[in-house]
């Protein structure tokens, strides 16, 4: 077992990625955060174009560490892992295949090393989930109408406008995905605002702008639709 706190945050660095499948996205993105703040220190890089999902998680999970000492994110680090396979450091660290398909020489990439997988390629796909494991805002994503209308006969509480661990709520999810019939539903139906921004201040508008969906677009200006970049 290695003593030096550097030496035992390399070492849980490079046996993280064989819990890959057993942890979730929100998991992972708190170990990319404390990753980058360790080994690069205080958030370095442009904010993401709004609409790249995946790049706005990880900026946000690392930008929120702030001026956090390198040695306490590696501490953090180290805890979190323990929290998630205690006695990891006794167990046998098994072989490792890392993904090369970095881009060299940005700014996101500086410091990193073997002991990361990218967070993309960490995170479980959703179309893996089985049926009874997906959630409204996975429906609202997939545009399969008749789940969604099943999902929240029971959540007869649940808040429509609620925002996902993503910052975004079943309305942008479904006007990022272009499922017209949804969003159409989800107003007409269910009462959501077509106005409320998601935790980056986007609306579904903007996203319905992004896919250049013209039908959605119009249903949504008619509706009476903001947009951010207007």
């Amino acid at each position: 077992m290695a003593e030096n706190m550097e030496d035992r945050f390399n070492q849980a660095c490079d046996y993280l990625p064989s819990l890959v499948k057993k942890l979730d996205s929100s998991t992972l993105l708190k170990f990319y955060a404390l990753y980058k703040q360790a080994t690069v220190g205080q958030c370095n890089i442009d904010k993401p174009s709004w609409y790249n999902m995946e790049a706005k998680s990880k900026y946000n999970a690392w930008n929120s560490l702030g001026q956090m000492a390198k040695s306490e994110a590696m501490s953090k680090y180290i805890a979190l892992l323990n929290e998630v396979d205690a006695g990891w450091e006794d167990k046998e660290q098994e072989e490792i295949n890392w993904d090369e398909s970095q881009e060299s020489g940005s700014k996101e990439n500086e410091g990193q090393t073997k002991g990361w997988v990218n967070v993309s390629s960490m995170i479980n796909d959703e179309s893996q989930l089985d049926d009874n494991e997906k959630n409204i805002y996975e429906w609202a994503k997939e545009g399969k109408l008749d789940m969604l209308v099943k999902q929240l006969t029971k959540l007869k509480d649940f808040n429509i406008n609620q925002l996902d661990e993503n910052g975004l709520n079943c309305l942008h999810w479904a006007c990022d995905r272009g499922h017209l019939k949804v969003v159409q539903h989800l107003i007409e139906k269910c009462g959501a605002d077509v106005n409320v921004t998601d935790s980056d201040g986007d609306y579904g508008l903007d996203y319905a702008k992004a896919i250049e969906h013209t039908d959605l677009i119009e249903y949504l200006v008619n509706s009476g639709a903001h947009s951010s970049n207007t």
